[in-house]
């Protein structure tokens, strides 16, 4: 009978622990690039499938860079002043200007 109370207190505690421990799969530079490009793509309602093509490239460089281990937060700000001004050539001053709009809301 000790061993059957030890064994449920056992599956009790190891069990929650080793659920608790499930690692998720972390997402792929592609996955990331893909997501970006999809959220840009609905905001600013852009159905050019060469624009969309030059964005998803363009978030793919960069989220490749992302990846890299010695990845810093100076790194991460200076991106995202690059992602803008590679948004500011590919984009027509429109877009560019309701994509500025939109970060600031």
């Amino acid at each position: 009978m000790k061993r059957f109370f030890g064994f449920l207190v056992f599956v009790a505690v190891v069990l929650p622990i080793l659920a608790h421990n499930h690692h998720h799969p972390q997402r792929t530079a592609a996955d990331i690039a893909r997501k970006q490009t999809e959220m840009l793509v609905r905001e600013l309602h852009i159905t050019d499938s060469i624009l969309r093509d030059t964005l998803l490239r363009m978030h793919l460089k960069y989220a490749k860079k992302r990846n890299d281990s010695t990845y810093t937060r100076a790194d991460a700000i200076q991106c995202m002043l690059l992602i803008q001004e590679e948004l500011k050539q590919i984009l027509s001053p429109e877009l560019f200007e309701a994509f500025m709009n939109r970060q600031l809301n």
